[in-house]
């Protein structure tokens, strides 16, 4: 079991972009199975080193004006739905951070899978581009991979500078 909860990290953190290109269930599923696995080894192993950095603190801090200002706006159940659930972001960046602090091969394979699904989205946008007449003609977008969203460049540029850092 033990085995098993190292390797599981080192091939889901990977697989995060390509995911977001299936579907968001796929992507929240993949950052809830690494939130659980984090919370279930920091726990057992009581390491709670994660949980008292200034990160932490400040987060949750941060947490807490959210969740506040949202109580006090107009339209109480229409700003609490992004805020409520905003701490699964905290638990996911401190997820990470646990995981590369145990391996750090998992970024040259993270690296590796992000440049490949970039090439793939690059291609297939050009593909689609030149042979295919599946653009919007009114704003001259493409889509790619992602149907009737239009989000092909905004992925690309995000993806690539988080290639690039």
């Amino acid at each position: 079991m033990q085995k098993l909860n190292s390797i599981i990290p080192k091939f889901l953190i990977p697989l995060i972009f390509p995911s977001m290109i299936i579907g968001i269930f796929l992507s929240h599923l993949i950052i809830s199975i690494l939130i659980i696995i984090f919370l279930y080894k920091t726990i057992s192993e009581k390491n709670y080193f994660y949980f008292k950095s200034n990160f932490c603190i400040f987060f949750v801090l941060f947490n807490l004006v959210i969740l506040i200002s949202s109580l006090f706006s107009d339209n109480l159940l229409f700003s609490l739905e992004p805020s409520l659930f905003y701490f699964r972001f905290f638990l996911f960046s401190l997820a990470i951070w646990y995981f590369l602090d145990l391996d750090k091969s998992i970024i040259k394979l993270f690296v590796f899978i992000s440049s490949i699904t970039l090439f793939f989205l690059i291609s297939y946008g050009i593909i689609q581009f030149l042979y295919f007449d599946i653009i919007n003609v009114y704003d001259f977008r493409i889509s790619s991979f992602f149907g009737d969203e239009y989000i092909l460049g905004s992925f690309i540029v995000r993806l690539f500078l988080i290639i690039i850092g």
